[in-house]
């Protein structure tokens, strides 16, 4: 063969080569940009480590409410990546969604993308505490492997829904949530301690404050336990001279607790219980039962103390108060506004729904999409700038959106020390009364009214009533 034709059919093999490797690479980064284009302002890339598609979909409404409110640019999306461009600078951010997963399936995922030449600037997830805690651990380890590089800043974690604050390691103290990666997590749904302070505060400032609570613990559920501490503290805090029983359950004993919603006999008997420490509570004030339990035990527990209240005299019905964290929502009160006999109170992470969103079609009453759509918020603000992305954690440390800020979503936006997030108007409070066959929601109380006279149940003063068919997370 002539050398000329060698030398041309070297060159070719050779590009061809060229042209697979290429196209490999593209394939195996999922289309990321070079790092030199990264470092002049390319595709930021996050993480989004949800397990259902329920969830993708609350991130996919999260963006849509952000684009119809005019806080992002342009919007593609596919089915697992969604890419948007921030509104004045015009930086892409790409949300790219891994489904389903366990602890070391999460591991090993995370493990892949902070070894990536260009790794993502956050991570977010998930949406329960175990998966979260998972989320984070890996997080750190892969992290410190990795070593700094001096080319990026570590990578963020943006906790959504995992309400725990301290969470169990096997063979080693509690920790903290938000330590397991420390100094780069930011949490946007409240705690469990501030669910609890919320309603604990609510309560007694429209019934007074208990002289009495009975605190009825999930022991196998780390949840349940982290909740009820919350609100075993928030009771300290609103009535420090209230009697405090705690009793444990064990949810898991078969024959002893119902299924689905209907008590079994260890429940109907804790009702009997609560109803004799209600009889014999002294004083006049109100008497709580709280219920820091899952969906399912909660509602038992629920219908086990109306079940058991048959005998139970009127001035002994009165004062009972049932106080229970996001268990359960407004699906649940919504079923049992007008028929059950007992005052029932729930937390909800969302807006009041008195605030008028602009771009949300109605009231604000965004359900599960509220935080997406806050998260999606926040990093279209700190990262809509020129040139290199900034550090992310120091950007979010220093966030501080107002309430009437045109990226909040009807409360303000901003971050401790600690990555908690502020709660002075975070959440609000969902609740039914006998006798009325609406929902009834209460916003955080103002630091005015922290301390003051006690207001009547009959005015229900700051009430807002909410439509039954609206759904929350």
């Amino acid at each position: 063969m002539p050398l000329r034709s060698r030398a041309g059919t070297l060159l070719l093999l050779i590009g061809g080569l060229a042209l697979v490797g290429w196209m490999g690479y593209a394939l195996t980064y999922r289309g990321d940009s070079s790092g030199a284009d990264r470092r002049a302002g390319g595709v930021v890339d996050v993480a989004v480590f949800l397990p259902e598609r329920a969830d993708w979909a609350d991130i996919r409404e999260g963006v849509a409410l952000c684009r119809a409110r005019g806080l992002l640019g342009e919007v593609v999306e596919d089915l697992e990546t969604i890419t948007f461009r921030t509104p004045e600078h015009g930086r892409e951010v790409r949300l790219s969604w891994f489904e389903g997963g366990g602890v070391v399936t999460t591991r090993d995922r995370v493990n892949r993308l902070i070894d990536r030449p260009i790794a993502p600037l956050a991570f977010l997830g998930s949406n329960n505490t175990v998966l979260t805690a998972g989320l984070a651990e890996a997080l750190h380890e892969a992290v410190d492997h990795r070593g700094g590089s001096g080319l990026r800043p570590d990578p963020v974690l943006l906790v959504p829904w995992a309400t725990t604050v301290r969470v169990d390691r096997p063979g080693a103290a509690s920790l903290p949530l938000l330590d397991l990666y420390p100094g780069r997590t930011f949490r946007f749904c409240p705690n469990n301690r501030q669910e609890a302070e919320l309603v604990s505060r609510v309560v007694s400032g429209q019934e007074g404050e208990p002289v009495g609570a009975v605190l009825m613990v999930d022991g196998n559920d780390p949840y349940s336990r982290d909740l009820a501490e919350g609100f075993e503290r928030a009771i300290g805090l609103v009535a420090p001279e209230a009697k405090v029983v705690i009793r444990r359950l064990d949810l898991s004993s078969p024959g002893l607790v119902g299924s689905d919603d209907r008590p079994g006999p260890a429940e109907l008997e804790e009702a009997d219980r609560i109803w004799r420490f209600v009889a014999e509570a002294s004083g006049e004030g109100p008497v709580w039962a709280v219920l820091p339990l899952q969906g399912s035990p909660t509602r038992r527990m629920i219908r086990a103390l109306v079940d058991r209240s048959g005998p139970i005299g009127p001035r002994v019905l009165d004062r009972l108060q049932v106080l229970c964290g996001d268990g359960i929502g407004r699906t649940t009160l919504a079923t049992l506004a007008g028929r059950c006999t007992l005052p029932v109170w729930c937390v909800s992470s969302g807006t009041l729904p008195e605030i008028e969103v602009e771009g949300a079609g109605e009231a604000a009453d965004l359900g599960a999409s509220q935080i997406p759509a806050e998260i999606i918020a926040a990093l279209a603000r700190v990262l809509d700038q020129a040139g290199p992305p900034p550090d992310l954690a120091s950007a979010l440390a220093r966030l501080d959106l107002s309430a009437d800020d045109p990226a909040a979503f009807g409360r303000s936006l901003a971050f401790e020390a600690s990555g908690e997030r502020r709660a002075t108007d975070l959440g609000h409070v969902l609740a039914i009364v006998p006798g009325r066959s609406d929902v009834l929601a209460f916003g955080p109380p103002r630091v005015e009214d922290l301390g003051g006279e006690p207001r009547s149940r009959r005015s229900l003063a700051g009430a807002v009533p909410v439509d039954d068919h609206r759904a929350t997370r």
